[in-house]
């Protein structure tokens, strides 16, 4: 992207991003980098999981990282009425017990947030139909079915 599409934020509003307020997760993720995508109306924020050990999914057992799953976008909320897009790699556990396990994210199941699905779907009660609810979603009809099942 040129410069004119992206600007991104200074380093102390990264510093100073209050992402555990933000996202409703834990303090184990910072934020590597803020970039407002300007023709894309959009927000994007990267980031990084900090924390030395992961709890496995499978025992419970806290475990050290045994590496990172590939990159994933979440969608998140709107920030002043832009797009706000989450990018992550989710830490692998190396659990003795269970072997290599993907941890379980505070964050939820790509493409979109716990907090933005539970939006979606309190709009959606709210809502004469599933099309008025998309379009103030800016989703299409079968990405807000699918958050409905």
């Amino acid at each position: 992207m040129s410069r004119s599409e992206t600007e991104p934020f200074c380093d102390r509003a990264k510093s100073d991003f209050p992402l555990p307020q933000f996202l409703g997760s834990s303090a184990t993720w910072n934020v590597n980098d803020v970039t407002l995508l300007v023709s894309g109306k959009a927000v994007e924020i990267r980031l990084e999981y900090i924390s030395k050990k992961v709890q496995c999914p499978e025992c419970g057992n806290f475990c050290s990282i045994y590496d990172h799953a590939p990159e994933q976008k979440w969608w998140h909320l709107d920030t002043m009425q832009f797009g706000t897009i989450l990018v992550a790699r989710i830490p692998r556990c190396a659990c003795k017990e269970c072997w290599r396990q993907n941890v379980q994210c505070a964050l939820g199941r790509p493409p979109f947030t716990l907090m933005f699905e539970g939006f979606a779907v309190e709009l959606l009660q709210h809502c004469s139909g599933i099309q008025v609810a998309s379009k103030l979603l800016r989703l299409n009809w079968h990405a807000t079915n699918e958050i409905m099942h």
